[in-house]
């Protein structure tokens, strides 16, 4: 009878992860990839998705305040582990200063709500995205197994993580214990929009050649270097149909660019394509682009290493040009490699 009734626990067990695990692969399927990631919280009873995190390239580092836990995953060779509590995640040494994305899944209710503000604003600074995950509503769980970080703290709902900027998914019902999930997903990054225009982004560093509306941040001509900001300030620059205006040819804007971004940093560009009509329309239009133009930037690719000459700032694809529906322009988004990287890559 014992047996059975584990069984049927360990099924039903089965069946609320692999709901879970759909709810996140749908809502934010851009976490299974490569890049680095924090994952907070890992017992030796279960680790939810940290599998298939694993299988789809992440170098992951494990922060687990348990120490039984922690010396169970150092066992991998596949993760790094460090053995710290996330309260104290702002001081603690580990392996990037900051990361793609910091993954804590059944975590939050483990802090107590008055603390979990500080501590979501201590996590959002280490990554460039936070996912997150609890019950939603009460649950309540003591320690297992003499381990009292096992013991929920906090009930907790989506406004919770709404009113700090998160967007959320709900599965099942409030209150529905087992069945019931709350995943939350945060962008942290400190973003340059280049050339606005009015097309601006909430919370991001807005710029445009003149100050035409109130909410253009910097008023600059990127044609004039260096452009108004220190070096590393961003983790992401958007500019879309900007380049293609500029005097100044893409070896040189992309070097800039290079040097405004921390490691790890993205650069998003939309580019007009040299055989579209619309492209030679506009007589502002000073350079054209083929899908291919980049290539000579990326040591990946074959013109990448045949023309490594052109910069010594080397940058890597995360999304290969896709020209759009018109055909009259493509986008691409680039990862800047610093100098301890090239290194190694080129």
């Amino acid at each position: 009878m014992a047996t059975h009734w584990s069984r049927l626990m360990s099924t039903k067990g089965e069946r609320i992860e692999a709901a879970r695990l759909k709810q996140l692969r749908t809502f934010v399927p851009e976490v299974f990839g490569p890049g680095t990631l924090l994952y907070i919280g890992a017992s030796v009873r279960r680790a939810q998705c940290l599998e298939e995190l694993v299988a789809s390239g992440r170098e992951i580092t494990i922060l687990e305040a348990w120490p039984v836990n922690a010396d169970h995953y150092r066992a991998r060779t596949d993760l790094a582990v460090v053995c710290g509590d996330v309260r104290d995640v702002a001081g603690l040494a580990l392996a990037h200063d900051v990361y793609d994305v910091a993954f804590w899944w059944h975590g939050p209710e483990h802090v107590a709500k008055e603390e979990l503000l500080a501590v979501l604003a201590a996590v959002e600074k280490r990554a460039r995205m936070v996912v997150l995950a609890c019950p939603w509503g009460a649950y309540p769980q003591q320690a297992i197994d003499g381990n009292t970080y096992e013991e929920h703290l906090a009930v907790l709902g989506p406004e919770d993580f709404q009113g700090l900027g998160y967007r959320t998914s709900t599965l099942g019902k409030s209150g529905g214990r087992a069945n019931s999930n709350i995943v939350a997903v945060k962008e942290c990054m400190d973003t340059l929009n280049l050339g606005a225009g009015n097309k601006l982004i909430k919370e991001a560093v807005n710029h445009d050649l003149h100050k035409h509306r109130k909410e253009i941040d910097v008023a600059h001509d990127l044609n004039i270097f260096p452009w108004p900001w220190p070096d590393e300030s961003f983790d992401q620059i958007v500019a879309l149909s900007v380049f293609e205006h500029l005097t100044v040819d893409l070896i040189v804007t992309l070097n800039e660019c290079h040097r405004l971004l921390r490691p790890g940093g993205i650069l998003v560009l939309k580019l007009p394509l040299w055989s579209a009509e619309q492209a030679h329309d506009d007589p502002s239009h000073r350079w054209y682009f083929t899908v291919r133009s980049l290539h000579q930037f990326c040591p990946e690719t074959r013109r990448g290493r045949q023309y490594s000459f052109y910069t010594p700032h080397k940058w890597r694809y995360v999304k290969k040009p896709k020209v759009n529906d018109a055909k009259t322009s493509f986008y691409v988004s680039l990862k800047v490699i610093k100098a301890t990287q090239e290194e190694t890559t080129v």
